[in-house]
């Protein structure tokens, strides 16, 4: 299974930082507090932490990939 960099379900505002920790498979709680040191120390992280969550889809939004071969060898009927 890939991984895939989604918002994820346990939220406090829009699931950014948490599905960020997902992915790097870090503490949700680091990554919230490097996110409030971004926006205190530079002023773009609001603006940055807005466009993920614009641009994250949710957990459940992740399109489900199709097999390659669509058809089993049971399902393949010639006649």
């Amino acid at each position: 299974m890939t991984k895939r960099l989604t918002r994820a379900q346990d939220k406090m505002f829009f699931g950014v930082c948490s599905g960020l920790a997902e992915y790097m498979n870090v503490d949700v709680v680091i990554v919230r507090l490097l996110m409030l040191l971004f926006i205190f120390m530079t002023g773009y992280g609001i603006f940055i932490y807005l466009l993920l969550a614009i641009l994250m889809p949710e957990t459940g939004d992740v399109p489900v990939s199709s097999k390659v071969n669509p058809f089993d060898d049971e399902e393949i009927v010639i006649h």
